[in-house]
């Protein structure tokens, strides 16, 4: 089996698991980005082999946004001058994710520090250096219930503040986390208007939408500006490795299931109406084993010869006569199609290795096929 995961495709996985209605995963504090659930029928590039689908994952990169003509009608050259190389982010998701929502406060209060406009009688040399903020203590600050607790919460590092100064880093805290929450907005309703269905929930990787209400209270507030027609769940994932093993888990269900011989049938019959010659030798030597499914796959190798001129699963059909020594079923199709014997070879010699007598036919039907070698 061989699985192709990443953080946000495994951060819807849980999300689904959580809930049933959730079709959007949201990740603004590692690896930035939004996937969510797109109808089957929307994606015209793509031709899915199997008939029983309706959804798909779609992946969408958040840092594309960056690139827009439009992010400079929003972007400040505040903005501009907050660094993300230390981050690894693009400008845009620095405007919405955690770091750089830290990383845009620290500089921010920095700036104000030197105008002498915050903390002008306190040391605030921790903010001087990349990401000298964390999370705890704005978290801490934001949730200060008196102004005693906001006073203690200022990251100083020497000094005694005032309370203007707690109004001052308040203010640009607010002012920062608005527009935040007005972007993430637009970003999630925009997806949330593609899924036909009122009841949404999203699953949300990010400290400042979990662990700050009033932050959250904004971006719900806005999303039902945008689309008062959709009722919205938060749901929350606190670590990314259980998003991965939700995501193995589905991955592993799937597979048993297509284990099923009857499902890879069907999945190949599909594959023969879109003239897809996408096709496994072995998987296929396992559906023969079948006695229930024989008849029904050499219909299918014989179609996809006669409409397809496509001779491999067939091959396969003679390989499996041949080899359990059904030579008389195994020379009708020899006299119908010439074998590829390359195309099963790796399954003959398997036999070969273990029947001496299979060995000793298989030398007369190479000399059938190529008279002409010694």
């Amino acid at each position: 089996m061989t699985a192709v995961l990443n953080t946000n495709t495994g951060l819807l996985v849980l999300g689904s698991y959580m809930n049933s209605y959730c079709d959007i995963a949201v990740d603004l504090r590692q690896n930035f980005g939004v996937t969510y659930f797109e109808n089957l029928a929307n994606v015209k590039k793509w031709n899915c082999p199997l008939p029983n689908l309706k959804e798909v994952s779609i992946d969408i990169g958040i840092d594309k946004f960056s690139a827009d003509d439009f992010f400079k009608l929003i972007a400040t050259k505040f903005d501009l001058s907050v660094a993300t190389i230390p981050l690894n982010c693009s400008k845009f998701e620095m405007l919405i994710g955690d770091h750089g929502l830290l990383e845009q406060i620290r500089i921010m209060f920095t700036e104000l520090h030197h105008q002498h406009l915050l903390c002008r009688n306190c040391g605030m040399e921790n903010l001087f250096k990349n990401m000298g903020l964390s999370f705890d203590e704005i978290s801490k600050f934001l949730s200060a219930k008196t102004t005693s607790d906001m006073l203690l919460a200022l990251p100083i590092s020497s000094g005694n503040p005032s309370v203007a100064d707690t109004d001052v880093a308040l203010y640009a805290c607010k002012l920062i986390l608005t527009r935040a929450a007005l972007l993430t907005s637009v970003c999630l309703t925009s997806v949330m208007q593609r899924i036909n269905r009122n009841q949404i929930s999203i699953i949300i990787n990010s400290l400042f939408i979990q662990e700050c209400p009033e932050y959250q209270r904004y971006i719900k507030s806005f999303i039902s500006a945008f689309v008062p027609n959709k009722n919205v769940k938060f749901l929350f994932c606190n670590n990314s490795s259980c998003a991965l093993g939700a995501a193995l888990t589905s991955c592993i269900a799937f597979n048993q299931k297509r284990e099923n011989p009857k499902n890879y049938l069907m999945e190949l019959e599909s594959r023969f109406q879109e003239s897809n010659k996408l096709f496994s030798v072995q998987s296929f030597m396992k559906l023969l084993e079948i006695p229930d499914i024989y008849t029904e796959a050499v219909k299918l190798a014989y179609n996809y010869l006669n409409d397809l001129q496509y001779g491999v699963p067939l091959s396969v059909v003679w390989a499996f006569n041949f080899l359990n020594e059904n030579y008389e079923e195994a020379e009708k199709i020899f006299k119908v199609h010439p074998v590829s014997l390359s195309s099963i070879n790796s399954i003959i010699c398997l036999k070969i290795l273990s029947t001496e007598n299979v060995g000793v036919k298989l030398i007369f039907i190479v000399k059938c096929i190529f008279p002409n070698q010694k």
